[in-house]
């Protein structure tokens, strides 16, 4: 990062490098959007991410294209452009939107819209629009608009996170009204973060939990509190775990289980000290690298979240 330094108006400011920022903001999981247009019979298109809802009255939307973008000079000219929200099956498009060139059109099923807007088959939504105003912003372009026509169709969008083209994933949810379900979640999360603590016992990481977690689950534990509190620390302990292990695997398949949780609203319940005394022995045993004791622990703290638990969303779904 570079030195802050003062402005004219005596506002301190860190000044962060290009590099920095991209990959900051680069956590920001996004969809992934194509802008096209047509100009003097000739059509335009880019693969663009900075794309925003603005208004519902009157429908309206923002696009920041690039100063050099050719589509962007497209759009300034001919005062309105297309936005094709791609679809999960699309990476080919958004990468041959996102070259330079001439001939992106070529091979891409495209239908005609208002004006002769170029609208790409298959998206999973287009929306046509008139440009409104516009204003710079550092290298970009910003371009508000108005909405005039909108069509989606089912499916699920292409993502984009940390330079990287995916897939957005729901994740269900138990039915707490099954305590067998309940204790099945319980169970593969516990062999998942098992697998993650193995892989980083004995050494040490900074994304292994700390003394501080293992105190606030405490606290967490130390009142009648909302059994929502007490997972939301307990999750806290796991994802460090998770992340402790550096297997990427492990954490995909961690995220894809169904969530395990409680209502903010739910019954108050008195947890004790066992289940904390539990997560200072996983703590332990991971510092010290024994395996066998890690097990023994993580399937104690699985029986007793079960026994917490199942009893507890049960009341909280009556």
């Amino acid at each position: 990062m570079k030195p802050e330094t003062e402005t004219d108006t005596g506002r301190v400011r860190a000044e962060l490098t290009s590099d920095e920022f991209r990959r900051v903001v680069g956590h920001f999981a996004s969809g992934v959007t194509v802008i096209t247009t047509v100009d003097n019979a000739l059509r335009y298109g880019t693969t663009a991410s900075a794309f925003s809802s603005l208004s519902v009255e009157p429908p309206m939307l923002l696009v920041a294209l690039n100063r050099t973008s050719e589509t962007g000079a497209a759009v300034a000219t001919a005062g309105r452009f297309a936005v094709n929200i791609l679809a999960e099956d699309q990476e080919e498009v958004a990468l041959r939107f996102a070259r330079k060139g001439s001939s992106k059109f070529d091979g891409v099923p495209v239908s005609v819209g208002h004006g002769g807007l170029p609208l790409i088959d298959g998206a999973l939504a287009t929306l046509q629009c008139h440009v409104t105003s516009q204003a710079s912003g550092g290298t970009h372009t910003v371009f508000l608009a108005e909405v005039v026509h909108a069509q989606s169709t089912a499916g699920t969008p292409l993502a984009y996170w940390r330079g990287r083209f995916g897939r957005l994933e729901l994740v269900p949810e138990v039915d707490t009204r099954q305590p067998q379900q309940l204790e099945d979640a319980l169970r593969a999360r516990t062999a998942i973060i098992l697998a993650a603590a193995i892989a980083s016992a004995g050494r040490p990481s900074s994304q292994s939990p700390s003394d501080a977690i293992l105190e606030e689950l405490a606290q967490a534990l130390a009142a009648p509190v909302p059994l929502a509190h007490v997972l939301t620390s307990v999750n806290r302990f796991d994802a460090r775990l998770i992340a402790s292990g550096g297997i990427k695997a492990l954490e995909e398949a961690y995220a894809r289980l169904p969530a395990v949780s409680a209502s903010p609203a739910g019954p108050q319940q008195w947890m004790g000290t066992e289940l904390v005394e539990l997560h200072s022995a996983v703590l332990e045993a991971h510092k010290r690298g024994d395996v066998a004791a890690l097990a023994r622990a993580f399937d104690a703290r699985t029986k007793q979240l079960a026994s917490l638990m199942v009893p507890a969303l049960e009341a909280d779904s009556r």
